[in-house]
C-alpha cells in the first residue's frame, strides 16, 4: 500500500470542496432566475376597476403586436408613431358596442392614456386598420378621445431612456349603444361607460429605450 501523502490528500479535500460549494451555488442562481421568472410571467397586468369581476370573453390580436411581444420601432415615437392595426373577435351577441384603450401602467407620474377609441359598431369581427389619422370622428369606426399627450387619436409609446414599460390594449365590451362626443378624456369616458362593461379583452406589448 503506498504511503498517503497529507499534503495530497488535503488538496484533494479543498477541490471536493470548492465544486461542491460551486454546485450550491448554482443550483440557488438556478432556483432565484426560475422562481422570479415565475413570479414575472403569473403577476397579473394592472387593469381599471370598471372590468372587475367581469368575465374575459373577448379576443383582441394585432398581426403586428404578439401578446407580450416588443412593439416594433414604427408604432412608437422612434418611429412613425403611427397606430397598430387589431383585430377584434369572439363578441358575445349581448354586446352592442365597443371601446379601445391602450395605456401604459409602469408611467413614473401614473396611468398614462395613449389612445381613446368608442363608439365602435359591434359585430363578429372587427378590424382597425394601421395609422389612424388623429381626427375625432373615424368614419365608419368609431370616434377618438385627447390622450395623456393632451391630443386627439393615438400617442405612441415613448418611455424614459433606460425603462421598459408595458402597454395594454384593453377593448371593452358595452350592453348599450352610448354614443359619446369625440375629444373625450378618459376619466369623462370611463364616467360615461360605467355600469355599461359586460365583457372584455386584452392585447399587451413592451417596448424599452
Amino acid at each position: 500500500m503506498p504511503p498517503v501523502i497529507l499534503g495530497d490528500k488535503v488538496k484533494h479535500e479543498r477541490i471536493i470542496l470548492y465544486l461542491a460549494l460551486l454546485l450550491v451555488l448554482a443550483i440557488i442562481a438556478t432556483s432565484l432566475i426560475y422562481f422570479n421568472t415565475r413570479r414575472h410571467r403569473a403577476a397579473p397586468l394592472p387593469l381599471p376597476a370598471i372590468v372587475e369581476n367581469k368575465p374575459k370573453l373577448i379576443n383582441i390580436g394585432s398581426p403586428a403586436i404578439k401578446n407580450g411581444s416588443l412593439i416594433p420601432v414604427r408604432y412608437t415615437c422612434d418611429g412613425a408613431g403611427t397606430s397598430p392595426p387589431l383585430v377584434i373577435s369572439s363578441i358575445p351577441p349581448s354586446v352592442r358596442e365597443l371601446v379601445l384603450v391602450m395605456y401604459d401602467p409602469d408611467a413614473p407620474g401614473g396611468v398614462f392614456y395613449h389612445w381613446l377609441l368608442y363608439n365602435i359598431p359591434a359585430s363578429a369581427r372587427v378590424v382597425i386598420p394601421e395609422a389612424l389619422p388623429p381626427v375625432p370622428i373615424i368614419k365608419g369606426l368609431g370616434a377618438q378621445g385627447v390622450n395623456s399627450y393632451g391630443r386627439i387619436g393615438y400617442g405612441p409609446p415613448c418611455p424614459p431612456r433606460g425603462s421598459k414599460h408595458r402597454y395594454i390594449f384593453l377593448v371593452l365590451g358595452l350592453d348599450a349603444k352610448i354614443q359619446l362626443p369625440p375629444a373625450m378624456k378618459p376619466k369623462e369616458l370611463f364616467k360615461a361607460i360605467a355600469g355599461h362593461v359586460v365583457t372584455y379583452g386584452i392585447l399587451y406589448g413592451v417596448y424599452e429605450r
